[in-house]
């Protein structure tokens, strides 16, 4: 599985740098900012050009297509899509993971409100194909709150007491076309389980191997549009039939934070 991984996984990518830690780090709960047990980068400092200029594509890619906010009052009211998915792009550069086949995977999160998360996925074209909002990714290991979901009991538990206080996970894509929703869904139903972990997972460490066994079974909802619904909102005819299809083989561990 580790062919499938074309470097090392750069955090700065888009600066022309890439480097990765060779020791896999712990994974704290996320939703108070970044993984504070997160490898240090070494990776040079970003373009700034190289930054806006990846901003600036996921405007003109997601073009006037809006969508509803899972979130309070908000959720009454169309928000763009661009802007959605530019809230959770805050960090400069994106995390990412480059693969063998030319395929990268960009995903961040919003400064201080950690649940608001972006994900982008560049097809082997060079062309971005997919965006996606994640908003509330349930946390299943975190050694800070010593948190270690491995089971189904302990999985509904634990989401019960979240939807409890309002929060529930909500995993919505955007794809060009049919075609690119299929060939990309594997791939961020696997960055999906690998943020479930926090990122940065070590699944040889004794305390992560049993959640790193359950992830692999859970499967979030996810709703998926037609980035051509251009202006129109997220229903109707944009809305687009999610395959069933297997996650990734990527290694969890592969998704640096």
């Amino acid at each position: 599985m580790n062919r499938l991984i074309a470097t090392c996984l750069a955090t700065a990518l888009l600066s022309g740098a890439a480097a990765c830690s060779a020791t896999p780090g712990s994974n704290d709960d996320p939703t108070a900012g970044p993984d504070e047990n997160a490898a240090p980068s070494r990776t040079r400092a970003p373009s700034a050009d190289a930054f806006k200029a990846f901003i600036d594509e996921i405007r003109q890619v997601a073009g006037g297509a809006r969508m509803t906010s899972p979130h309070g009052a908000e959720s009454a009211n169309p928000i763009p899509v661009a802007d959605r998915i530019v809230a959770g792009f805050e960090q400069d550069p994106p995390r990412q993971l480059r693969l063998e086949s030319g395929v990268t995977i960009y995903w961040g999160w919003q400064q201080g409100q950690a649940f608001v998360k972006s994900i982008a996925i560049r097809g082997t074209g060079g062309d971005l194909q997919l965006l996606g909002a994640i908003d509330d990714l349930p946390m299943l290991y975190s050694r800070r709150s010593g948190r270690a979901i491995a089971d189904q009991t302990a999985y509904d538990a634990y989401a019960a007491e979240r939807a409890e206080r309002g929060s529930t996970p909500a995993v919505t894509l955007f794809a060009r076309d049919d075609d690119a929703l299929a060939v990309h869904l594997p791939l961020v139903q696997r960055w999906l389980q690998a943020g479930m972990l926090g990122f940065n997972a070590d699944c040889n460490d004794p305390a992560q191997r049993p959640v790193c066994t359950f992830v692999e079974t859970v499967r979030l909802p996810i709703d998926a549009y037609a980035l051509e619904c251009a202006g129109t909102g997220t229903g109707g005819d944009c809305e687009m039939p999610v395959p069933t299809v297997p996650p990734a083989p990527i290694p969890l561990g592969a998704f640096r934070q």
